[in-house]
């Protein structure tokens, strides 16, 4: 379909629902959309898929007031940070005391750790634990209290301190205006991964986007409560927040978190409207802090890079190539910065500090978890990228020279911000043969793996590399060729990497989804399995994709995926979409998916069990709003919302102003 056919096919979607209730009013209230079967929500299934209505109800947000969901991320062996938001009320400025709960059980039957965290608008509300004294490598459970409401269970997991196998995922680039999160709700399901470390690019700066994939606000984001509301789109997209819930992430940002080509002083892209850069930067790295459960560096709000140890089978050095103490980006091979000694990428101090780690490094695998392509790419003998390491050359052949000199073994970088996936093998000059044969790989020190993005456009999407989008297998070819040491090159799909590591090899694997467009398929497939022989440092050909493991119990999630209408006796007769606002004043609103014809009754209890108001709704339509008029006589204070017919009732604690 091209452009012009798909736009005007999106103009028809918008008024067709234009006419309808728009469900998309009620996406940020206070309630649990469950899933909703497409065929009540999509005029013509036989269109086209793009960014259809048909599955949003179950696609954005937790219950009040925990709306976000939850998420745990940096972990040791005995600690882990834990992270949640409580939604304030219109109008409220106060500070508020949250409560939590970790136990090693999903019932919560001993309790490993409590506590209250007090939380205000200085941090927006945003709460953030390091809760320590764990056990290592053991799963813990975690949850959320405030005013009689809960949020959803979290799952966590420590990092073990004993030589056992490790499963890791990579993942990058999830630009919310390019499609669904399917690759986090796949990711999620496997339920065998011991932590996700994420590369950066989490959210996307620009405005745009079409449909419910419309970024929020809907321009450039360049302040603080820009920033902020920008991560409260994302986190409300429930296939990032499950993921979120099942595992401990790591997570370093890249330049679309700040502003396209920000490094430290500087990005190309920041304009003099948007005020001072530095401004900018400390906007967007405090909304991160805020926002992202990351363990934060009380000497240097900057400071991002870090290392986690997985006993001795895997130490993972986390570094940051954007922000602590980069240079601008060469603007092209005459630039007096390319191929300086003065340029640089991590700066003395980080790179003198991934260095040393890798130096006295006991693990038997040594990964380099990192924002930007650390390979040579050229084409035609001319670096392609000098926003890459190519573009910062001095700072990488110190890295080089150390794995070839010592020598050091088994190093892995990982790294993002290419959306397209490569297996890679490293070395000093991949284009001298007498120093790297492309044959056997000998010669090279080092192996690069880049997932591809989870959503952001690639090779066929916009990203052509000025090749032409329509040519991508050619320009596939073309890379591959001029790269020799390129083993695996993907410039079209979306998904994850996984990396399985133990005493006798690493296998990564490439897991794409089949589409962004439509929600409910989230299938995946494995596309390359690549492995790397314990001390040969080099890509060889892997074969099967790795059986799913089992992580134990997961937890609910923030939405129904199987509450469907159905015509069988006993089944769900009605669901809530919406209920709101709360606290309330003299009406609640409240929009119900249910039969035609059913009779709801709805009705008020206050906390002595006492009905103090009720009433009877006939259900006329499939999706259909309702007000319930409370008056001004009833007293402020705590009340339960019920509603029930002769199949089914749902309560909720509402708040009467």
């Amino acid at each position: 379909m091209n452009k012009i056919v798909a736009a005007v096919f999106l103009l028809w979607v918008g008024a067709f629902f234009a006419q309808s209730d728009d469900e998309t009013v009620y996406l940020l209230k206070k309630q649990l959309f469950p899933h909703i079967d497409s065929h009540l929500l999509v005029k013509n299934p036989s269109e086209p898929q793009l960014f259809l209505r048909k599955n949003i109800p179950f696609l954005y947000g937790c219950n009040a007031p925990f709306l976000h969901g939850v998420a745990s991320g940096d972990p040791t062996s005995s600690a882990v940070i834990l992270w949640t938001r409580w939604t304030p009320p219109a109008g409220f400025s106060g500070s508020k005391a949250v409560h939590y709960e970790v136990s090693s059980s999903m019932l919560f039957s001993q309790l490993t750790a409590t506590g209250t965290v007090v939380t205000d608008s200085l941090v927006d509300y945003t709460v953030k634990i390091d809760v320590g004294n764990l056990n290592e490598n053991a799963i813990y459970y975690y949850r959320f209290f405030c005013d009689g409401d809960t949020s959803v269970v979290g799952r966590t997991k420590t990092l073990s301190t004993s030589q056992l196998a490790t499963r890791l995922a990579f993942v990058n680039c999830n630009d919310y205006t390019k499609g669904y999160f399917n690759s986090y709700k796949a990711l999620a399901d496997r339920n065998d991964v011991d932590a996700v470390f994420h590369l950066g690019d989490y959210i996307y700066e620009q405005g745009g986007g079409v449909d419910d994939r419309a970024h929020q606000p809907n321009a450039e984001i360049w302040q603080l409560n820009d920033y902020r509301t920008r991560y409260s789109q994302y986190k409300l997209d429930n296939y990032l927040n499950r993921c979120h819930q099942l595992y401990p992430f790591v997570q370093i940002w890249d330049d679309h978190d700040i502003v396209v080509d920000a490094v430290s002083d500087t990005s190309l892209q920041h304009q003099a409207q948007y005020g001072s850069y530095q401004a900018r930067k400390w906007a967007a790295v405090k909304a991160f802090r805020e926002w992202n459960p990351v363990r934060d560096d009380s000497s240097n709000f900057i400071k991002n890079w870090r290392k986690f140890s997985f006993g001795s089978m895997v130490d993972v050095f986390v570094v940051d190539d954007r922000l602590y103490q980069r240079d601008r980006i060469p603007t092209g091979v005459n630039d007096t910065l390319y191929n300086s000694q003065f340029a640089k990428m991590l700066g003395p101090e980080q790179l003198s500090w991934l260095l040393n780690g890798l130096q006295t490094s006991t693990a038997k695998w040594k990964i380099i978890a990192n924002g930007l392509m650390f390979s040579q790419f050229q084409l035609a003998g001319v670096p392609f990228v000098l926003e890459n390491w190519d573009g910062y050359s001095h700072e990488r052949n110190q890295l080089m020279q150390l794995l070839k000199n010592q020598p050091i073994n088994n190093v892995i970088v990982y790294s993002g911000d290419f959306h397209c996936a490569f297996a890679i093998n490293v070395s000093d000059n991949p284009y001298n043969f007498l120093n790297y044969n492309p044959i056997n790989g000998n010669g090279s020190l080092a192996v690069e793996f880049i997932p591809p993005s989870a959503s952001s456009d690639n090779f066929d999407e916009g990203n052509d590399f000025g090749l032409g989008a329509q040519n991508s297998q050619a320009a596939q070819s073309l890379i591959s060729v001029s790269n020799a040491h390129m083993k695996f090159v993907d410039l079209t799909h979306h998904g994850y990497g996984l990396l399985d590591l133990n005493a006798q090899r690493a296998q990564n694997e490439f897991w794409f989804v089949n589409t962004l467009y439509d929600a409910s398929n989230t299938s995946t497939y494995c596309a390359n399995v690549s492995n790397v022989v314990y001390n040969a440092n080099k890509v060889s050909s892997g074969s099967n994709a790795l059986p799913f493991g089992n992580l134990g119990p997961m937890p609910q999630g923030c939405f129904q995926e199987q509450a469907y209408l159905t015509e069988q006796t006993g089944g769900p007769a009605f669901s809530v979409l919406s209920c709101f606002p709360s606290p309330f004043s003299d009406v609640l609103s409240f929009q119900l998916l249910g039969e035609v014809g059913k009779e709801i009754e709805v009705s008020l209890v206050n906390l002595n069990g006492q009905k103090v108001l009720e009433k009877e709704f006939v259900q006329t339509e499939v999706i259909q709003n309702f007000s319930l008029e409370v008056g001004q006589k009833l007293a402020s204070g705590l009340y339960v919302l019920r509603m029930a017919n002769d199949r089914a009732q749902w309560t909720k604690r509402v708040v009467k102003e």
